[in-house]
C-alpha cells in the first residue's frame, strides 16, 4: 500500500487515486465520495466531499478520515465516527446513516452516509467507500411540506367557508364549517350510506341532477351556483357553491366550496325592497328631492311630478351655480351658509316656464356624517295651486268685505229713504192739499211752490239713496241694448267736449235683458259724462261698446260681489277713454258713494251705476291703470222666463162689489195718516185710520169689511204689512190692499212674497197719483 505522502503519481486524490475518466466524473458527482485505505487513511476525496468536511481536497488525502470528517448525531449531540462498511460479500444498507457533518467552521450539515467495501487492484485489503448526501435542502422540503400541510388542514378546519369533496353523490371529506351549516356531523356526511339528496331543496333536484350528468358527460358547466340547503333540524339555508373537478377525465370527484349567503341574501332583499320603497315613496310625491354634496353639486335628483328647467341627468355633478338662474342662486348661496351649521331652511320663489309663471317653495336640511357638514337634501313643492287658492281666497275676503260694506251702505241709505220719504209725504201731501185750497196772495203760492219743489228734489235723492242700495223702483220690460244706445246716440253726442271723438261700436246677436230702460240709460248717461271728463283738455276719444258672452264662476271673479252673480250668459255694455287712468288706491274707493277723482263728490256717480246693476241681477268691473286710460264695463243677465209678473200700477179687479166711498188707511206714522186722510177727504172718501196691524184687522173685523180699499204701510211694529194683507183675505177676499211704502217697489215685492197687493204706491207721491190709483169717491163726478 503506498504511504502517505508520496509524490505525484504514487497516492493522488480524485482522479490520482482513481485513475482516468472514472476519477474524473465522481470529482463531478454532486454526492460527497470518500475513499478510505485500510488503514483510515483517505485516499480518494471530491469535491463534493471536501466541501461537507470544510477542507481541500489536497490537504485531506493521506490524513486519517476520523479527523477531516467530523459526524455528530442529531438526536444525543454526540461525536460518532464513520460507519462500517458491511462485511465481505454483503450488500449496503438501502438507506445510509443521517447524521450532521461538522466542517472546520464549525457549521453543521445533516447528511445521510452509505458505507460500501471497495476492492482496488494491488491492494491486499479493500478499501472502504463513502457516499455522503447533503440532505440540509430535503429537510427544510419535508419540513416546509408538513408546515404546510399542517397550515392547509389549519385553514381548511377554519374556515368559515364549508369546504367538501365530492365522488359522485358521496362525500369524501368535509369540514367542520360544513357541519355547521348543515347540522350534520362528519361520521354522518362521510358514511357510505348518506342519502347526498336530503341536503338539496326538492325544487333544486332536478337542477343537480342536471349538473351531475353535464359533468359525467365532460361538458363545461358554470362553476358558480347558489342553492337552498336543508338543514338536519329541517331549517334551510341559502348557500352560494364554487366548484372544480379534481379527478381524471370521466371520473366525479369534485372540490367544493360552499358559503352561507342567508344573511346577505335576505339583507339584499330587505335592502332591495327598500329601494323599492323609497322608490315608490318617491315616485308618489308631488315633491321634488334634490341632494348635493359639501360644495353644492348636484347628486341626485328625481322629479315625479313637477317641470324640470333639463332633463335629471344632466344636473348630476353640476353645481347648482351652473343651473339656477341668478335669483334662485343667490338664495341657494344664503341657504348653505345655514346648512354648514346644522339648521334647516326654507324660502319660496317664482320662475318663468312654458306654461306661465310658477310658485315653489323649497326646504333644505343638512346631511351630517361625525358631526361633519357632507351635504344637504332639498324638496321642492310646487305651490301654484295653494298661491292662486290664497290669491283668490283673498280676493274672495275683499269681495265679502265690500259686499258686507255695500250691504251695510245699502241699509243705511234704504232705512234713511224710506224715513224720509214719510217725512216728504207729509210735506208733499199737505203743501198739495194746502194749494189746493189757498186762495191767498200769489207770493204765498209761490212759496208753497217752492217748498214743493224742493221737497221733489229731495224725493229725487231718495230714490237715488235707494238706486245705490240696489232697491230702485223700476219699470222693466224686454229691452234691446242696441236699440236703447242707438236712441241716445244724438243725446250722448250734444254733451261731446270739442276735441273728442265718441265711437259706437255694437255687438250682433245681442240677447234681450229684462230692463228698466230710463235706469240703463242713466247707466250709459253717467259713464260716458264720466269718460268725457276723464280726458284732458287736448282731447281724446270715448267708445261706447255692447256685446255678450258666457260668464263662469271663474270669469265673473273679477266684477264687485261676484257672490251675488250666476254662471251664465250675459250682455254687456262697456265705456272707454284713454285718458290718464285709475291707480290702484282710485280703484278701490271708485264705487263709494259721492267720490270723485275730479274734486269733492257731487253725488252718487258710479255708485248708482252699481246699484242699478245689482238692482238687474248683474255687475260693473273696471278695467284701468295709470296713464293707461280707462274701461267701465256693464253686466246684465240675458233674458230669461219669469215665473211671475210684477204687481200693475192699476187696481186689480177681485170682484163685484158695491162702492161706499170707504177707505182703511193703514200706517204707524201719525204724521202720515194725517196727510193720507186729508188727501182722500179731498177727493171725496170717507176715511178710518189705524195706528198699527192689529188695530186695522180688529177694525175690519167689526165693519165685517165695509171698505172700499185698504192703503196698508209695510213696514210696522207688532204685525207688518204682509200679515195685515193675509188677514185682510181671509176674512174678505175681493178686498182691494194697497200698499203705500218709503221703500221701493222690488223692496216691497221682496217682502210681499206671494201675498200680492192689488198697487203699490212709493211715498212720496201726490194728490192726482192718489186719484189715479183709486179713482174718484162714488158720487163723485167722474166716478
Amino acid at each position: 500500500m503506498p504511504e502517505p505522502g508520496r509524490g505525484p503519481g504514487e497516492v493522488q486524490g480524485g482522479p490520482g487515486a482513481i485513475p482516468g475518466m472514472a476519477g474524473a466524473l465522481l470529482d463531478l458527482a454532486r454526492e460527497g465520495i470518500l475513499a478510505v485505505d485500510a488503514g483510515g487513511a483517505i485516499r480518494f476525496i471530491n469535491a463534493a466531499a471536501a466541501s461537507l468536511a470544510g477542507t481541500a481536497p489536497g490537504e485531506a488525502l493521506g490524513r486519517q478520515a476520523s479527523d477531516v470528517v467530523l459526524l455528530m448525531d442529531d438526536d444525543t449531540g454526540e461525536d460518532i465516527p464513520l460507519p462500517a462498511p458491511p462485511p465481505p460479500g454483503g450488500s449496503p444498507a438501502p438507506r445510509g446513516m443521517t447524521c450532521s457533518v461538522i466542517a472546520r467552521s464549525g457549521a453543521a450539515r445533516r447528511i445521510s452516509v452509505t458505507a460500501s467495501r471497495l476492492s482496488v487492484p494491488g491492494e491486499p485489503e479493500d478499501w472502504t467507500c463513502y457516499g455522503m448526501i447533503d440532505e440540509t435542502w430535503r429537510r427544510v422540503a419535508e419540513d416546509s411540506l408538513r408546515n404546510s400541510n399542517r397550515l392547509f388542514n389549519s385553514i381548511v378546519e377554519n374556515s368559515f367557508d364549508a369546504i367538501y369533496i365530492l365522488r359522485g353523490r358521496r362525500y369524501e371529506y368535509v369540514n367542520s364549517s360544513f357541519c355547521s351549516i348543515t347540522g350534520y356531523s362528519y361520521g354522518e356526511l362521510t358514511a357510505p350510506d348518506f342519502d347526498y339528496n336530503v341536503l338539496i331543496v326538492p325544487e333544486k333536484r332536478e337542477f343537480m341532477e342536471e349538473r351531475f350528468g353535464a359533468r359525467a358527460g365532460g361538458i363545461s358547466i358554470d362553476p358558480h351556483y347558489t342553492i337552498g340547503v336543508k338543514r338536519k333540524d329541517g331549517g334551510m339555508v341559502e348557500v352560494e357553491v364554487v366548484t372544480v373537478p379534481i379527478g381524471r377525465p370521466g371520473e366525479v370527484l369534485v372540490l367544493g366550496i360552499m358559503r352561507d349567503v342567508t344573511e346577505r341574501v335576505r339583507a339584499q332583499s330587505e335592502a332591495k325592497g327598500s329601494v323599492e320603497l323609497m322608490e315608490g315613496i318617491l315616485s308618489a310625491m308631488e315633491d321634488t328631492v334634490f341632494r348635493f354634496d359639501a360644495g353644492g353639486r348636484f347628486l341626485f335628483v328625481n322629479s315625479p311630478r313637477i317641470e324640470l328647467l333639463m332633463p335629471p341627468a344632466r344636473f348630476i355633478g353640476r353645481h347648482y351655480s351652473e343651473i339656477l338662474p341668478p335669483q334662485l342662486t343667490e338664495l341657494m348661496n344664503q341657504a348653505m351658509g345655514t346648512l354648514r351649521e346644522g339648521g334647516t331652511t326654507e324660502f319660496e320663489y317664482t320662475l318663468s316656464q312654458s306654461g306661465g309663471a310658477r310658485f315653489y317653495s323649497t326646504r333644505l336640511s343638512p346631511v351630517m356624517h361625525g358631526g361633519r357638514f357632507t351635504g344637504a337634501v332639498s324638496t321642492v313643492r310646487d305651490v301654484t295651486d295653494i298661491k292662486k287658492a290664497e290669491f283668490d281666497q283673498k280676493a274672495l275676503e275683499e269681495q265679502l268685505q265690500r259686499t258686507q260694506l255695500y250691504e251695510s251702505l245699502g241699509m243705511l241709505a234704504g232705512g234713511i229713504a224710506h224715513d224720509f220719504n214719510n217725512i216728504l209725504m207729509a210735506i208733499i201731501g199737505n203743501t198739495d192739499t194746502v194749494m189746493e185750497q189757498i186762495d191767498g196772495p200769489e207770493s204765498a203760492r209761490r212759496l208753497l211752490a217752492e217748498v214743493e219743489s224742493s221737497s221733489r228734489k229731495a224725493s229725487d235723492l231718495c230714490r237715488q239713496m235707494l238706486t245705490y242700495a240696489g232697491r230702485g223702483g223700476s219699470s222693466k220690460v224686454s229691452l234691446d241694448l242696441n236699440t236703447l244706445i242707438l236712441e241716445m246716440k244724438d243725446l250722448l253726442s250734444v254733451s261731446r267736449p270739442d276735441g273728442v271723438s265718441l265711437e259706437f261700436v255694437m255687438g250682433d246677436g245681442l240677447p234681450l235683458v229684462e230692463a228698466d230702460p230710463t235706469q240703463i240709460g242713466q247707466i250709459v248717461l253717467n259713464l260716458v259724462k264720466n269718460a268725457f271728463e276723464a280726458l284732458p283738455g287736448s282731447g281724446g276719444s270715448v267708445a261706447v261698446r255692447t256685446g255678450a258672452a258666457m260668464f263662469d264662476e271663474s270669469s265673473l271673479r273679477g266684477f264687485f260681489l261676484p257672490a251675488m252673480l250666476r254662471s251664465g250668459e250675459y250682455a254687456y255694455i262697456e265705456v272707454s277713454d284713454d285718458g290718464s287712468g285709475l291707480d290702484a288706491g282710485q280703484k278701490e274707493k271708485l264705487f263709494n258713494p259721492f267720490y270723485s277723482t275730479r274734486g269733492p263728490g257731487r253725488g252718487l256717480g258710479l255708485a248708482a251705476v252699481l246699484g242699478i246693476s245689482r238692482g238687474h241681477g248683474g255687475s260693473v268691473r273696471v278695467f284701468s291703470e295709470k296713464g293707461q286710460g280707462t274701461t267701465v264695463q256693464v253686466l246684465l243677465p240675458s233674458l230669461r222666463p219669469q215665473g211671475s209678473s210684477p204687481a200693475a200700477d192699476v187696481p186689480a179687479r177681485r170682484g163685484e162689489r158695491v162702492p161706499n166711498g170707504c177707505v182703511l188707511v193703514v200706517d204707524d206714522e201719525e204724521i202720515v195718516r194725517n196727510v193720507l186722510e186729508r188727501m182722500l177727504v179731498k177727493i171725496g172718501y170717507a176715511v178710518t185710520a189705524a195706528s198699527s196691524g192689529l188695530e186695522a184687522v180688529n177694525i175690519f173685523r167689526r165693519t165685517k169689511g165695509g171698505f172700499d180699499a185698504v192703503i196698508l204701510d209695510l213696514a210696522m211694529p207688532g204685525m207688518d204689512g204682509p200679515e195685515v194683507l193675509e188677514f185682510l183675505r181671509g176674512m174678505d177676499p175681493a178686498v182691494r190692499v194697497i200698499i203705500a211704502s218709503g221703500y221701493s217697489r222690488l223692496q216691497v215685492e221682496e217682502r210681499m212674497g206671494s201675498r200680492t197687493p192689488d198697487g203699490i204706491m212709493q211715498k212720496p207721491f201726490r194728490l192726482d197719483g192718489l186719484l189715479s190709483i183709486l179713482g174718484p169717491a162714488p158720487g163723485r163726478p167722474g166716478a
